[in-house]
């Protein structure tokens, strides 16, 4: 059978992120690929993004600049005009690790039972910058989100963001797709991800995980739910502490080995 390679709808969404978006923008419309729709959402920004996004309107399949309620209200205004078979959110500042990663992931959307496809992600803050093989299971998803810039969805199947959780709604989602297990590991770097984002509050991110895996999750899910968030509360001091005590060669080293016992979760 002939197989037609599917239409992604990727959307960014910016506020006041004249110095970002660009290379975002660049990451995008330069793919080796046609076949995607590109959806920019701006929060009303006055600080020069709107010229930014001007500047490139021709390779922009839709695009608006006007207030909303947050992010999560944005992405969901780009879900409501998306109209592609599957969607990813490539929001400012973020962009996807090469201009192959289109035509790449292409090849893991051929099976019909598949409604979300992760990869890997490229993330980096000042001196830091290594790959973070994601790994998640249905038990682990308690312990480590997936970058949601590395995620893509089937967009029939992609509900609206829940804007009550004003961190997390991206895991509240991801979370019901990995429970129900139709989900495959795509074995490429997807994106390169700033370090930090909306989500860098930990305290705040860890309890409303805490409250998705309580109001979606089973009973394992209510034990194991509470010790992970704990973990990675005392996990995020301690890294603060260790980056600043140890070289960076030696940190990344020990980042890595940590991120593998968790991927073994």
């Amino acid at each position: 059978m002939e197989y037609f390679l599917p239409l992604i709808s990727i959307v960014t969404i910016s506020y006041k992120a004249v110095n970002l978006i660009e290379k975002t923008i660049l990451s995008v419309v330069e793919q080796d690929t046609a076949d995607f729709e590109y959806i920019v959402i701006d929060g009303g920004s006055t600080d020069g993004t709107v010229e930014v996004i001007r500047k490139y309107e021709n390779a922009i399949s839709y695009w608006v600049s006007e207030s909303d309620k947050g992010i999560f209200d944005a992405m969901n205004k780009a879900l409501s005009v998306a109209k592609g078979d599957w969607v990813i959110f490539m929001n400012s500042g973020d962009c996807f690790y090469n201009n192959h990663v289109l035509s790449e992931i292409a090849i893991y959307m051929k099976d019909e039972e598949t409604e979300l496809i992760y990869g890997d992600v490229n993330l980096f803050s000042g001196k830091r910058n290594f790959i973070f093989k994601q790994r998640v299971s249905g038990i682990n998803i308690n312990l480590n989100s997936v970058c949601h810039q590395t995620v893509f969805i089937r967009r029939k199947l992609h509900p609206y963001f829940d804007v009550r959780y004003k961190l997390t709604a991206d895991h509240d989602i991801i979370f019901d797709f990995i429970k129900r297990g139709q989900y495959i590991h795509a074995n490429i770097v997807i994106a390169k991800v700033l370090l930090g984002g909306v989500s860098h509050d930990v305290i705040k991110t860890s309890l409303e995980k805490l409250l998705i895996s309580y109001r979606k999750g089973t009973f394992m899910d209510l034990l194991l739910s509470p010790l992970c968030n704990i973990y990675q509360v005392i996990k995020y001091f301690v890294k603060k502490l260790l980056i600043s005590a140890l070289p960076i060669e030696l940190f990344n080293k020990m980042s890595r080995m940590k991120s593998k016992m968790e991927s073994n979760f």
